[in-house]
């Protein structure tokens, strides 16, 4: 079986990507199981070798470090590396920067063609997102412009209540 994980949450501050490594690491330890790990957005951050933490914390870089030491390959988006100023030598060792951006040098099967297909209905998704929070701000305000024209103001506020 072969499974791909993306992660985007930032490394600490939300369990996401700490669920989503936690995740990939128990099934990099099966036989059966390709696992192949996608890191963009904050989540490049998970792959940055040596992070100092609070006693009693996760370890990111560990977990990352687990992955691929049970075989699986992590590969961290090289335009949001590049947005955050991180280079590829500040990455633990075994993630890299993948195919997908030109500069990435030697080829990361686990972000091949599939990767691309993944990533771009995601980011329909969240284009599909984006529209319909926008059409919800918008509806929201009509009905507030309606209740005002009505002399209703806002809700809770005003003496038409």
């Amino acid at each position: 079986m072969k499974i791909l994980t993306l992660l985007n949450d930032p490394p600490y501050g939300t369990e996401r990507s700490y669920n989503g490594l936690r995740l990939a690491g128990s099934l990099a330890r099966r036989d059966e199981v390709e696992v192949r790990v996608f890191l963009f957005g904050d989540a490049v951050g998970c792959a940055l070798a040596n992070q100092k933490v609070p006693d009693g914390y996760y370890h990111l870089d560990r977990m990352v470090t687990a992955v691929v030491r049970h075989g699986g390959e992590v590969g961290c988006c090289g335009t949001c590396m590049d947005a955050r100023a991180f280079t590829d030598d500040m990455l633990v060792e075994g993630a890299r920067r993948p195919a997908l951006d030109p500069r990435g040098g030697d080829r990361m099967d686990a972000v091949g063609r599939q990767g691309r297909e993944l990533l771009s209905t995601t980011r329909a998704m969240l284009a599909c997102r984006t529209r319909l929070v926008y059409r919800r701000r918008v509806a929201a305000t009509m009905l507030h412009a309606s209740r005002v024209a009505r002399g209703r103001g806002a809700p809770g506020v005003g003496a038409g209540r």
